[in-house]
């Protein structure tokens, strides 16, 4: 972990719908609490998930909250372009 508020999992099974994903979010919201001090809630964090996929999966994933699913090639600097985005989104108070 680089930043206090990023983070970097993988997983090659398809447990992200049941398991990493959830997991991933409730430690982020039990880190950040306090950390920062007020209460947290998912819209205070940008969870994005990547990797082979299938689209009905996309879908819950993004049902879920996670703000974006990245596939396989997607050039790096696309994917930081959007955190960064995300991040002044999130952070100017219009992040949904």
């Amino acid at each position: 972990m680089t930043h206090p508020r990023s983070g970097n999992w993988s997983t090659h099974a398809s447990v992200y719908l049941t398991w990493l994903v959830p997991t991933v979010v409730v430690v982020l919201l039990a880190f950040f609490q306090p950390w920062v001090g007020t209460p947290v809630s998912f819209k205070d964090v940008v969870v994005v998930a990547g990797g082979i996929i299938p689209d009905q999966d996309r879908a819950a994933l993004l049902d879920m909250g996670v703000k974006a699913v990245f596939g396989p090639g997607t050039p790096t600097p696309d994917i930081v372009e959007f955190v960064r985005a995300a991040v002044a989104e999130r952070d100017s108070g219009t992040y949904l």
